[in-house]
């Protein structure tokens, strides 16, 4: 995952130089938790699960406790 992060702060970094924001914000990454496919052909219902709770509860959903509990 280091590479993706990379990627996208390098990606961050030549947006802000190319339009002209002189604030240089760095990026914070979470690690966050979440649920896993027990097999191979159940990755849609949790996909879908997933965005019906963020848009019926927020954001807050993806607190790792949230997640941990199983809540979500």
């Amino acid at each position: 995952m280091s590479q993706l992060r990379q990627i996208i702060d390098t990606a961050m970094a030549v947006y802000a130089s190319e339009s002209g924001v002189n604030i240089r914000v760095k990026l914070v990454w979470v690690n966050t938790r979440c649920p896993r496919q027990p097999g191979g052909t159940e990755c849609g219902y949790y996909v879908m699960k997933l965005m019906k709770e963020i848009a019926y509860e927020g954001f807050e959903i993806l607190d790792n406790d949230n997640i941990s509990l199983g809540i979500f």
